[in-house]
């Protein structure tokens, strides 16, 4: 969640990582009834993407899978 990320950003400053709160978005799976956004596949690759792109960065934040900034 956001106040974790926050918590790691602090502890872990001095080191080469990057924190991130990640939303998948509205996913069309069994639990949302197939209601959705974008389907599991598009999902995964964007926060795989995501992570990749911005792994040892130390640009923290709140995003979603296509990578969209979100507010705190």
């Amino acid at each position: 969640d956001v106040c974790s990320s926050d918590l790691y950003q602090v502890r872990l400053a001095d080191q080469s990582v990057t924190v991130l709160a990640v939303s998948p978005g509205l996913v069309k799976t069994d639990l949302t009834g197939s209601r959705g956004e974008i389907d599991v596949p598009t999902a995964c690759k964007g926060v795989v993407d995501l992570v990749m792109a911005r792994a040892g960065t130390q640009k923290h934040g709140f995003v979603r899978y296509d990578g969209e900034e979100l507010p705190w």
